[in-house]
């Protein structure tokens, strides 16, 4: 999606008015250092984009325009099987629109790998991990609740660290294998 010379004006200014507000209310608060997890519902992240000075400032129009486009963000993502064993789609839409509205510039496909580690979908990620420990000769030899076990631990590596490629998963899945025994 890429914006007219007007809506970037718009966004850099309603920016700038954002960050002077909270240069003068911030006043003697302390201001975090260090990364924090967002662990924010999505209908959280919802009500705070209705709630962002940035969003508000922006037409109707733009606001839909936004709205729309992190809706496209939940569709692409539901319709590609691969990217949703690895996403939460219901996340994935309004932390892009979040993002979108801190960075009207960047290209979706990137605003869109720079939000996903935000949405791992451990559940999928599991699934799949348990799935493919049924279909393999080695786990017939194996205590009862060896899947679970190995679905279990590729989930928590998952979620500890969403990076989504094939590689990556065969790694947790190797490290589930020789922990689960």
């Amino acid at each position: 999606m890429s914006f007219s010379k007007t809506t970037r004006y718009l966004y850099a200014l309603c920016t700038m008015l954002l960050c002077l507000t909270m240069a003068t209310s911030a006043g003697a608060q302390e201001i975090p250092t260090g990364k924090q997890k967002d662990t924010a519902t999505p209908a959280e992240v919802y009500a705070r984009i209705l709630e962002n000075p940035v969003f508000l400032a922006l037409t109707p129009e733009l606001q839909q325009e936004v709205i729309d486009e992190g809706d496209e963000v939940y569709q692409r993502c539901i319709n590609k099987k691969s990217y949703a064993t690895y996403h939460d789609c219901k996340c994935m839409a309004p932390h892009f629109i979040e993002a979108r509205l801190a960075d009207p510039e960047t290209p979706q496909p990137l605003l869109m790998s720079r939000i996903s580690k935000k949405c791992p979908n451990t559940a999928g990620i599991a699934g799949m991990a348990y799935n493919g420990c049924k279909n393999i000769s080695i786990s017939k030899d194996k205590p009862e609740g060896f899947c679970d076990c190995v679905a279990n631990s590729v989930a928590r590596q998952y979620e500890n660290n969403p990076v989504a490629r094939i590689e990556i998963y065969q790694i947790y899945n190797n490290r589930a294998f020789g922990e689960c025994g």
